[in-house]
């Protein structure tokens, strides 16, 4: 299938403009839609609730959204002209431009304004709720704008934030980023062009490389009030999940985001969501289910990853692209399918071998090796798609330290510890250090019978490979790692890996490095006497060092402190009883939050004001019932 490019006679054709991939949708005939006014008609509201008080955010709902150009923008090259070679396809293309105009997405170019700015080729895919996706390829526009990262939602987060018999509800959004509209003078560079009709977008458009970015800011931006509140929401772009404790919480929940959200001119598409409240959810490709706790993929998903997998073993020879298309599923699947890293690696080591490039090569033949295949095999295992991954937040664990020499290994469980020296020739350090994981493990797999596990080790390259379950670069230690891992899940809960630095900066060294690390901060002693005399003294600083201990007790996440109560609060079983202080690391405020609401405790918990934080729901909910009002302080 196949398109032409047609430029009028008097233009030079784009010498850096790349092909681009069209995709069909003959006799698409897409529904024009609610229409989606821009947010800055509802600047008024952001500013009456507090919601501009980021510079960005203020300038683009007062003046609409500028461009992130990194260097100067790319001149007129001509009006490049896409059309199908199907007449029908090319009446696919221009109802959908009709409908896009009908939002006021898109506007039409003057004559006499048309031969300036930048022109893209714009294609269409289908949408799997039908319809077609309009996409300009933006790729030569996109090398001129600025790279900006951004936290967006990942699947393991997705599984720690569900509690057992949560109720769950879903948002999605109708044309998300046609809500953020682009100012005057950049649209003349998100042009293109039907037959002899020229078209700008008005809005922000899918291609340009930003818009998940600026979107997303918009609406972590909009939904900190409801987090203020305790609401637990979670966003992936225009993708919501609302949890709650209750089906009446998750009712009255829901209607508070819908009512919110539409007064800052988010409009919903109700089609799309499920708005009534169930203990089962489907949710970006995943199946939720608070009353197993289990996770697994959508039955659609499982469909298409089965079909390609049995498409790659039904034939000798397939093309590149297909193990492209089975790799690229399995990398989405992976954290809700048991073992799925662990069995991709052989996979993934024999495509890597061949070296192929990912675009001009995809079309050549390729033959899977035995052990590629074994991996493939092991994916289409009846069951294991639907069976899924436990949900939720681990927490407790049970820590274990080891290293490794060139002359010997050791290992440490809480008051216990091993050691020994190695025979036999001489093996590479990694290898060395992965065995003195396996031997410790096995030494204490009395003691470690059923428990969350995560070894603590000061060799990154071990821990990578225990957390990814395995590697590409190294078979001898991918093969170590596997037998760990397989003994792993017949005797232990969980097995994670953590990094821990064989030499720590202190004093003057710390501070020429920036300052102490994040996890590292405490509060100024006259603070603490005013917290204290709040809310009383508390008897144990659970996440404390030697430098800023708040109490006689306390524990601290490093053994180089001789903490009296131990390394690593959540490692140990039993906590002092009375009131407890925590000024957690970040990273561990979800499992801390966890604990306190499973075990009742009374603790004085210190930890920024951000509400777009995953855990700050979970914070507010707790201090609300602790201390008998409806919101916390600010800052704590």
């Amino acid at each position: 299938m196949g398109y032409r490019k047609l430029l009028r006679p008097f233009e030079r054709a784009p010498s850096r403009c790349r092909r681009a991939r069209l995709v069909a949708v003959p006799g698409s005939l897409p529904p024009t839609g609610p229409r989606v006014l821009p947010l800055t008609d509802f600047d008024h509201v952001w500013k009456e609730l507090g919601l501009l008080s980021e510079p960005w955010l203020g300038r683009t709902l007062r003046r609409d959204y500028a461009l992130q150009f990194a260097r100067k923008p790319p001149p007129f090259r001509g009006i490049s002209i896409v059309q199908w070679a199907n007449p029908g396809e090319t009446e696919a293309l221009r109802v959908e431009v009709s409908s896009l105009l009908h939002r006021g997405a898109v506007a039409a170019v003057s004559a006499e304004d048309a031969h300036r700015g930048l022109y893209s080729p714009y294609f269409l895919v289908p949408k799997k709720s039908g319809g077609a996706r309009p996409i300009l390829d933006l790729r030569l526009l996109n090398e001129h704008i600025v790279t900006r990262s951004f936290c967006m939602l990942t699947t393991k987060q997705l599984l720690e934030c569900v509690r057992p018999g949560d109720w769950m509800t879903s948002i999605d959004l109708t044309d998300a980023y046609f809500h953020v509209p682009v100012v005057p003078e950049h649209r003349k560079f998100l042009r293109f062009a039907i037959g002899e009709e020229q078209y700008e977008y008005c809005r922000l458009p899918f291609g340009y490389t930003l818009a998940q970015r600026t979107f997303s800011k918009c609406a972590e931006a909009a939904l900190e009030p409801l987090r203020r509140q305790g609401i637990r929401i979670l966003k992936y772009i225009d993708d919501w999940l609302i949890l709650a404790a209750s089906r009446q919480d998750a009712e009255a929940h829901t209607g508070s985001v819908l009512r919110h959200i539409s007064r800052l001119g988010f409009v919903v598409n109700r089609e799309k969501s499920s708005l009534q409240p169930a203990q089962s959810a489907l949710y970006l490709g995943l199946h939720l289910n608070s009353q197993s706790m289990r996770a697994s993929l959508s039955a659609e998903r499982s469909f298409a990853l089965t079909q390609m997998g049995q498409r790659v073993l039904g034939s000798p020879l397939v093309p590149a692209r297909q193990i492209m298309s089975l790799l690229g599923m399995m990398a989405a699947a992976h954290p809700v399918v048991r073992l799925g890293p662990l069995h991709m690696r052989r996979l993934q080591r024999w495509f890597s071998r061949l070296r192929l490039h990912p675009t001009m090569d995809k079309g050549k033949m390729v033959c899977a090796s035995t052990a590629a295949r074994v991996d493939i095999q092991y994916w289409l295992t009846p069951g294991l798609l639907s069976r899924g991954v436990p949900l939720g937040c681990v927490p407790f664990h049970t820590e274990v330290f080891t290293d490794a020499s060139l002359t010997g290994w050791g290992g440490v469980l809480g008051q216990s510890s091993v050691g020994g020296v190695w025979s036999g020739p001489r093996c590479h350090i990694n290898l060395l250090e992965m065995e003195a994981v396996r031997r410790v493990l096995l030494h204490f797999s009395v003691q470690l019978e059923g428990a969350h596990v995560r070894v603590r080790s000061d060799n990154s390259t071990v821990v990578s490979y225990l957390n990814r379950q395995g590697g590409v670069r190294s078979s001898r230690l991918h093969n170590l790692t596997l037998e760990i891992i397989l003994w792993a899940t017949s005797h232990l809960a969980s097995l994670r890996a953590r990094y821990v630095p064989g030499v720590l900066n202190v004093g003057a060294n710390r501070m020429s490095r920036g300052g102490p690390p994040r996890d590292e901060w405490g509060l100024a002693p006259d603070v603490a006497r005013e917290v204290w005399s709040r809310f009383g003294r508390p008897v144990a600083d659970l996440f404390a060092s030697a430098e800023n201990a708040q109490c006689p007790l306390w524990f601290s996440l490093r053994s180089t402190d001789e903490p009296p109560l131990g390394v690593d609060a959540l490692a140990h079983k039993q906590w002092p009883a009375g009131l407890l202080y925590a000024f957690s690391p970040l990273h561990l405020m979800l499992p801390l939050l966890q604990r306190i609401r499973q075990e009742g405790l009374s603790v004085v918990v210190i930890a920024p004001n951000s509400p777009n934080a995953r855990w700050f729901p979970s914070l507010v909910e707790l201090a609300v019932r602790g201390l008998g009002h409806s919101r916390t302080d600010s800052g704590r």
